[in-house]
């Protein structure tokens, strides 16, 4: 068996630090944990879990801790998650086999054989709610070797050095990374962000031109709303954009950008006007990215109340979040996909587009069957075109169980306040042959 070193370093991780090892019991034969001045349970709590903890003091260098802890690990392979970051359950005897076939030389995906000193996994961002809201790929399982260092004081990426090349293997759709960095209330993400914007300028001031770096620098000061400041880097990272590194870097920044000129509260019709020219830009980086036509669907809604381009935004946003390449590219598109059905549904309804209206609503119950709003606009447009309330029933049985009293009550009440009297009596007929 392949011997394989779990390695973090971790402060203040107390809510975290036992789920991060708990995940990798049989499968690392060491888990070590390196402390950079926590002051709650975590190193308690990470001795308890059996880990091999270590003390480094912090220096404002991310990469020279974690080198620290690269340079503990006796495995021959190094998996480098974060203390929020894991694998489900089911992936986790896939991560062990792959390590054993790769060690050996390489892996067969698809009948394409993959080897490498690194493996490209896809990383699934979770919101507070726990819902998967983004996904990218990320390099955190790597060969144990003195070449293969972390740079950077910040964002540091795994690199090879003297020579060394950084060969990935992608099995980003077969292993995925949950993350949950992501669930950190406002104060938190704002020291976050003030952390880091202290780190990169130190960055900067060794590393000017450098393209990743200037594109943290641009998205932090976003995040904080310092838009005019943010301007400066991201005119740097566009002089160097063939030097970013960054996956999907560039999507990324004019996505960010996009979203930030959509949220300001400028004149609207020079917000719009700005975001088209942003826009134009960025389908020129990459036509099949989807945020991109989602910013902008927003932007005409919102800046223009223009209906007619919103939707036509919504739809190029969702054609292309079908593409393949777009399932870990990073996109945001995918967690606004109930807020996409729900504007066509109100956005084909004002142009009398029934079929469409018709077509949007059903999709949109299937994602969120308890919106009153969207249920009334389809039992509307339902008892306009039948006067069968059996057809309806038979209808919104594809998305209603009405065995369940929670569904048809809801219906029954929907349809009510639409008149729909017989469907409510069918409804309540159903309920009494359940209850019997």
């Amino acid at each position: 068996m392949v011997k394989m070193s779990q390695c973090m370093i971790v402060k203040n991780e107390e809510k975290n630090i036992e789920q991060a090892l708990s995940w990798g019991k049989g499968i690392f034969f060491e888990q070590i944990v390196v402390d950079t001045g926590s002051t709650d349970r975590t190193v308690e709590l990470a001795k308890k879990m059996g880990a091999i903890v270590y003390f480094f003091p912090w220096i404002d260098d991310f990469a020279a801790a974690k080198n620290f802890a690269l340079e503990q690990a006796k495995g021959k392979w190094i998996a480098f998650l974060d203390a929020d970051e894991y694998f489900l359950k089911r992936d986790r005897k896939k991560l062990k086999q792959t390590m054993e076939l790769l060690d050996k030389g390489f892996i067969l995906i698809d009948g394409v054989q993959r080897k490498g000193n690194a493996l490209l996994c896809a990383l699934v961002n979770l919101d507070q709610e726990g819902n998967a809201f983004s996904t990218e790929k990320q390099v955190r399982i790597f060969r144990n070797d003195k070449n293969i260092r972390y740079v950077g004081k910040i964002h540091e990426q795994i690199t090879g050095l003297n020579g060394t090349n950084l060969i990935m293997a992608d099995i980003s759709e077969e292993l995925s990374i949950f993350h949950t960095g992501y669930d950190l209330g406002e104060e938190d993400k704002l020291q976050k962000a003030e952390r880091n914007i202290r780190l990169l300028k130190k960055q900067l001031e060794l590393e000017p031109d450098n393209a990743d770096f200037n594109y943290y620098m641009a998205d932090s000061l976003l995040f904080k709303g310092d838009k005019k400041e943010s301007m400066k880097y991201v005119k740097k990272v566009l002089e160097n954009k063939k030097e970013l590194t960054v996956i999907n870097g560039m999507e990324k920044l004019y996505s960010k950008i996009l979203k930030y000129i959509l949220n300001g509260t400028e004149d609207k019709e020079e917000n719009l006007q700005h975001m088209k020219w942003f826009y134009k830009e960025a389908i020129e980086t990459n036509p099949i990215y989807p945020d991109f036509d989602l910013f902008l669907a927003f932007g005409y809604l919102r800046k223009a109340k223009d209906w007619h381009q919103a939707l036509y935004y919504f739809e190029k946003s969702l054609e292309k979040l079908e593409k393949e390449e777009n399932r870990t590219n990073g996109n945001r598109s995918s967690s606004y996909i109930e807020q996409i059905y729900y504007y066509l549904v109100l956005g084909y309804l004002k142009e009398e587009n029934k079929v469409k209206c018709v077509q949007n609503a059903v999709i949109y119950c299937k994602i969120n069957k308890f919106n009153e709003e969207i249920l009334r606009i389809l039992l509307f447009l339902l008892k306009e075109d039948t006067c069968e309330s059996s057809s309806i029933y038979q209808f919104l049985s594809q998305i209603y169980q009405f065995k369940e009293k929670k569904d048809s009550l809801f219906v029954q009440k929907a349809a009510l306040l639409e008149g729909m009297i017989e469907l409510v009596e069918i409804l309540k007929i159903e309920q009494e042959h359940v209850l019997s």
